[in-house]
């Protein structure tokens, strides 16, 4: 519980009068339950603006929060698998040039070996 106030104070101010005025951003506007509070607070914080604004996280059931984080952690994680994979292909496509480059460079050195053979036969 202290961990959500702690989280949550910084987002809020207080006026002279003591009462609490909302920065209006979509982490202090909403009420939650505890549970869903400590799902909220799994998130990074500069990402939980977003996420509830995007999910409207306000109006979802503590099952449904979890599921949304779990999609969200998932589509990071299959994102890093496709960098990674794309990181292969990139280093694989780089080798293959330079195969490429070396045997277009041989090729070419033995066809001016061929021509200089058949100039002295010549």
């Amino acid at each position: 519980m202290m961990q959500i106030f702690d989280e949550c104070e910084a987002k809020l101010q207080v006026s002279s009068e003591g009462q609490e005025i909302s920065d209006s951003s979509p982490v202090t506007n909403l009420t939650y339950t505890n549970t869903q509070a400590l799902i909220i607070l799994g998130l990074p914080e500069e990402e939980r603006d977003e996420f509830i604004a995007e999910n409207d996280a306000g109006n979802m059931s503590k099952q449904q929060l979890q599921q949304a984080v779990s999609m969200r952690n998932q589509d990071l994680a299959d994102n890093d698998d496709l960098q990674k994979v794309c990181a292969e292909q990139k280093d694989k496509i780089t080798k293959l040039s330079d195969e490429r480059d070396r045997a277009k460079k041989e090729a070419i050195e033995n066809l001016q070996a061929v021509w200089a053979e058949q100039g002295n036969v010549l």
